[in-house]
């Protein structure tokens, strides 16, 4: 008798997972570890001849699996109450392939998109809640990165400044005296950086700046990206660097949004990151300004946008990742910037709207607008490179960075950009300024 209750438990169990398996709703992307989700394979030839579309099935099965994301959950929290932990204890995760690139407009997957892998190659070091990035940059590669400020100062002539805003790895920031050493790491890459830097190239001294503030909150512990306290002091660098007074924050307009979970907790969904959520505070410039961004191409169909959107994490900052983003302020000064970035530059380029009249934002790894044709056509003052230090390390990205200004430019139609005198579309036409 109770083997016959047991089959047809067994049975109930199957019968109705496969129900619910075949009417719930499939997900394209997974929240829990910001990847596509296996949909289901194409049947052809080299498909069933192959297997690829057998193996496509069950890839699609395993990840379309009911309630998928909640028992991924469920399991790391088992697993991490099944082990004993210490106060200020060390822990590293693996990180599988870095996290993918998406296009998603939440606030987590948004700010996804900045990662590369090898900043996570070697996992994430994980001390009271907080992650951490091992990795130090490469002073190997630095001189390449140098190279690519110093070809666009040549080409640009006296007329234009071009700065180093480099920020360093949280591994500067580690809060263990087994990883102090990895501040001096992160050092060598930004010194080598400078040393090769030709005359007449400003270098802006952002690891110094943070150094001098380090028991202050500079990068956040569950997200990879540096809080607005640590923006503000690579602002203060650049600021000295340009020769320029820095504005202080107690003129500014406090915000605090609140707690969050970010960017490396949704790739790892670890259990003590979850229990140690960041706050997101903001200081926002008492400037008026007004924003519109761009597609990849063109200056057509503007759209509008805020310094400041309503995100509840990282991806408020300019409205997040656009390929090119117009800023304009009441300062009306003559003065121009362009800012070279990926998202660590976000939170950074806010504080410019203090010192200059315009602002292009460009993002390197979206934007294929000729940035020569940018600069000159709008009468650009300053080329900042103002990014994280892994957009700074990797050839591929350096790559992109130079492909924005030394390639063949397109057709002026669709690269016109709108200046003073030209005529402009509708979408192009001036917006109603927002208060900060």
């Amino acid at each position: 008798m109770f083997q016959k209750i047991s089959i047809f438990l067994q049975a109930v169990v199957l019968v109705g997972i496969s129900t619910v398996f075949f009417f719930t709703e499939k997900k394209q992307i997974s929240d829990s570890e910001n990847r596509t989700l296996a949909q289901w394979p194409a049947l052809n030839d080299t498909t069933y001849f192959s297997g690829a579309y057998f193996r496509g099935i069950s890839d699609y099965v395993n990840d379309q699996f009911p309630e998928r994301d909640w028992l991924l959950q469920l399991s790391n929290s088992i697993r991490y109450k099944m082990g004993i932990h210490f106060e200020d204890e060390i822990r590293i995760v693996a990180v599988e392939g870095g996290m993918e690139q998406q296009t998603q407009t939440t606030d987590s997957l948004e700010v996804a998109a900045d990662d590369f892998k090898e900043l996570y190659k070697n996992g994430l070091i994980i001390i009271n809640g907080a992650a951490y990035t091992p990795n130090t940059g490469s002073p190997a590669i630095s001189p390449v990165f140098a190279k690519l400020l110093n070809d666009y100062a040549t080409a640009l002539g006296p007329g234009v400044t071009v700065y180093s805003c480099i920020a360093p790895l949280s591994s500067a920031y580690i809060p263990a005296k087994q990883y102090a050493h990895l501040n001096g790491k992160n050092e060598q890459t930004l010194n080598a950086i400078r040393n090769n830097l030709q005359p007449g190239v400003r270098f802006a001294d952002v690891l110094s700046e943070l150094n001098a503030h380090r028991n202050e909150k500079l990068f956040f512990g569950t997200d990879h990206h540096w809080t607005a306290n640590g923006a503000y002091h690579a602002y203060v660098a650049f600021c000295k660097s340009a020769g320029i007074q820095p504005v202080d924050r107690s003129e500014m307009n406090y915000e605090n949004r609140g707690a969050f979970l970010g960017s490396l907790y949704d790739l790892t969904r670890d259990v003590s990151i979850k229990e140690h959520p960041d706050t997101l505070e903001l200081y926002k410039p008492r400037v008026i300004t007004e924003s519109v961004y761009y597609s990849e191409r063109g200056f057509k169909n503007a759209k509008k946008c805020t310094l400041f959107n309503g995100a509840s994490g990282y991806a408020c900052f300019i409205s997040g990742d656009q390929p090119l983003e117009k800023i304009t302020t009441g300062v009306k000064n003559g003065r121009k910037a362009c800012v070279i970035k990926n998202s660590m530059g976000n939170a950074f380029a806010v504080y410019l709207v203090h010192h200059y009249e315009e602002i292009w934002v460009v993002d390197f790894r979206y934007s294929k607008h000729n940035l020569m044709t940018l600069l000159r056509d709008n009468g650009i003052n300053d080329l900042i490179f103002g990014m994280g230090m892994y957009g700074a390390m990797s050839r591929g990205t350096i790559q992109m960075m130079r492909n924005l200004g030394f390639k063949k430019a397109v057709t002026p139609s669709a690269e016109t950009t709108p200046i003073e005198g030209q005529s402009i579309t509708p979408a192009d036409k001036p917006i109603e300024p927002q208060a900060p």
